[in-house]
């Protein structure tokens, strides 16, 4: 449980229209914060395009990591990695 707005300063961030994003193709902590995972998959959907999914390993586990990027250039269709 977060003492912050997690939803509040995701929107914060967004409106800075960061250039690059990553993000769990799977969230590994649960439960999961889906209503800020959604407006962060909405925001590389319409302004990113996918760039590379990578592992990053943990202790007994991995996820895969998407990367988008060219997301300052307006909007371009980015699909999240299936």
């Amino acid at each position: 449980m977060s003492q912050y707005d997690t939803l509040l300063e995701m929107r914060r961030i967004l409106r800075n229209r960061p250039g690059v994003v990553a993000m769990a193709r799977t969230p590994s902590n649960l439960p999961a914060n889906l209503e800020t995972r959604r407006l962060v998959e909405a925001y590389v959907e319409s302004n990113c395009r996918i760039v590379d999914v990578e592992p990053a390993y943990q202790i007994g586990r991995s996820a895969q990591i998407a990367i988008w990027g060219d997301c300052r250039g307006g909007p371009r269709a980015g699909q999240a990695p299936q």
